[in-house]
């Protein structure tokens, strides 16, 4: 009998059992993209200041789906909160703006009457890998390869900030500096990260919420142990970029009230 096959994303718990003083507080609110490699935790490790992170992330679940769910509302119930982040599936905005619009719209108007002052942070995606199927069979959704892909999600977001009070987290921007072969990013079907992706990811999670570069050594792993520095310098520098910041507000400890 063959070996069963390995679970497919790396997990790792959360960093505290209990918030320390002062900790920020983020709820991610996305899908599997957030969801596997434990990405949030990671973001917790490499924070500069004490982070809590909650997840709230389904495979294949819209922002729209978690609106019309019932597991959203009691999750910004359960706050302090600081942050919300807010991960569409990667080509909705692309088919759906306004859907996409709306959705950010009404999960901010929600998060700002749970807590007033919460930042509301948007992800900026990555592309598909150069050999995902979809730029063949989409390519008039998603252009003919990543960079016009990235350049078509760099529009939508780009007009959901100049609609909304939001915030960028500027994911993809990262992954497009990155100085790596897409194997080293993206699993084999092309879509979701592998371990040093999410680290990528969690990077600029990290510097966006405390408002300050993330740690590169909060967290390595023996898949990724070379590249755990340049990870963090590509993420910095996707923030950072040209000397300014990009959507990014100084952070301050939880002080919410109801």
């Amino acid at each position: 009998m063959s070996a069963p096959d390995p679970k497919p994303y790396f997990e790792l718990e959360p960093r505290y059992d209990r918030a320390p003083e002062g900790a920020l507080r983020a709820l991610f609110v996305g899908t599997s993209h957030t969801y596997y490699h434990s990405m949030p935790q990671l973001a917790e490790r490499y924070c500069a200041r004490p982070l809590v992170a909650r997840v709230l992330a389904h495979p294949l679940r819209s922002l729209a789906d978690h609106l019309a769910s019932d597991e959203l509302a009691p999750a910004l119930e359960r706050g302090p909160l600081d942050v919300l982040v807010l991960q569409e599936k990667t080509t909705l905005p692309l088919e759906r703006f306004e859907e996409y619009l709306s959705s950010v719209e009404r999960a901010s108007e929600r998060a700002r009457r749970a807590w007033p002052g919460v930042r509301v942070v948007l992800q900026r995606h990555w592309p598909r890998a150069p050999w995902h199927r979809d730029y063949v069979e989409s390519s008039a959704l998603v252009g003919a390869d990543p960079a016009e892909m990235f350049a078509r999600l760099c529009a939508v977001t780009a007009r959901v900030r100049e609609a909304l009070d939001v915030e960028l987290a500027p994911v993809g921007d990262a992954w497009m500096r990155a100085k790596l072969p897409p194997q080293r990013l993206y699993n084999r079907g092309g879509n979701h990260a592998n371990l040093a992706g999410a680290m990528l990811t969690a990077h600029v999670h990290a510097t966006i919420i405390a408002g300050e570069p993330s740690q590169a050594l909060g967290f390595r792993h023996e898949a990724c142990w070379e590249i755990a520095e340049p990870l963090a310098e590509w993420a910095h520098e996707a923030v950072f970029a040209r000397g300014r910041t990009v959507g990014i507000r100084a952070a301050s400890p939880s002080k919410a009230t109801r």
